[in-house]
């Protein structure tokens, strides 16, 4: 049987060789082990074996070799409800969900070797994930032999498979006594610092202020400073664009002899502290230096469209006058010619006579 083959029904009728199980153990383990909703935090599954069995019996799995030549079968699929980042590490090599990952890897006092693999989790609701059960696969050989040939040849490889423990996690709901209305997802310790360019400018152009967030925890889409003190010396042209963790708004000067940009703020869940407890981090803004518009007008302000000159239409009345005086002068004209036309009638009439 080929090794991948033997190696699918390990999977399918997980039973360890004689004594693998005790020279080999997986669990999962979380820290912290009770999170917020919201909260990042490191999921781990950590496979413990004994070193000197390792070193002696196990067998390469792939072409490729491996530091450890073990396979676990991990979280092959998403959870609803959890979310999980890449596996993070920088020691020997393992497959890890069908991938070849560095781990943690750290020998004990008592011989055996401790493998971490970590990853960051966050649980997005209060409601119960089960992790699944892992399963740590490898092939294990009674010895090695000299090959002429091949040279180092496993003697009597055995398929095998040990399987842990499932792990039900919730998480904590964020309290409700003392959430900040502004309150939009930020939850771990965040610090914020701004920065701004151009920083001298006119009234009445454009400058782009930066703000980033910086520190631990997770910051969701929705998630983004506001800024404070910037009604009566900046303009805000529309939402800030997020670049990763840093928030680019951009505003329009109102008014000469301002020194300092718009502050901002955010407000957030802190788990850190024993019970966790909500704050506003705030930073305030880089200083600036605003001069007259070169055109010497000092209020900058932006007017509305409707302010803006615009020629003013006839108003309906204003039709109807004209034609009354119109109508008035036709009227005049039409008499003076009748009145002359009588005078000449009557003088025609007297020369008759």
């Amino acid at each position: 049987m080929s090794l991948p083959a033997a190696l699918l029904v390990a999977a399918l009728h997980p039973c360890p060789p004689a004594g693998a199980q005790h020279h080999l153990e997986a669990r999962w383990e979380l820290d912290p082990s009770a999170p917020y909703v919201g909260q990042t935090f490191d999921l781990r599954l950590t496979i413990e074996l004994d070193e000197a069995w390792s070193d002696r019996a196990l067998v390469q799995l792939y072409p490729r070799e491996l530091d450890i030549p073990l396979q676990t079968d991990a979280l092959p699929t998403p959870l609803a409800g959890l979310t999980t980042g890449p596996v993070e590490g920088a020691g020997p090599t393992i497959v890890v969900d069908g991938q070849v990952v560095r781990t943690a890897s750290v020998t004990t006092s008592e011989g055996r070797r401790r493998i971490t693999i970590t990853r960051s989790g966050l649980l997005e609701t209060s409601a119960l994930v089960r992790l699944p059960a892992p399963l740590v696969r490898f092939v294990a050989a009674s010895g090695s032999r000299d090959d002429p040939v091949q040279g180092q040849v496993a003697v009597d490889p055995e398929e095998g498979s040990v399987l842990g423990e499932p792990l039900e996690v919730s998480a904590r709901p964020l309290p409700e006594v003392g959430r900040p209305i502004e309150f939009t997802g930020a939850v771990g310790t965040f610090s914020l610092s701004s920065s701004i360019v151009p920083r001298a400018l006119e009234a009445g152009s454009v400058t782009e202020l930066t703000v980033e967030v910086s520190g631990e925890g997770a910051l969701p889409d929705g998630a983004a400073p506001e800024l404070v003190d910037a009604e009566t010396a900046f303009e805000s042209l529309g939402p800030a664009r997020r670049d990763g963790r840093r928030f680019r708004f951009t505003l329009r000067s109102l008014r000469p002899g301002v020194e300092r940009a718009p502050g901002a703020r955010l407000s957030t869940f802190d788990p850190s502290s024993d019970g966790g407890a909500w704050r506003e981090v705030h930073t305030e803004g880089p200083p600036v230096s605003v001069r007259p518009a070169a055109s010497g007008d000092h209020d900058a302000s932006p007017r509305d469209a409707s302010e803006v000159d615009q020629p003013i239409p006839p108003l309906p009345w204003t039709f109807f006058t004209l034609g009354a005086v119109a109508l008035l002068a036709i009227l005049s004209a039409i008499r003076r010619i009748a009145h002359r036309a009588a005078v000449r009638a009557a003088a025609r009439a007297d020369d008759e006579s």
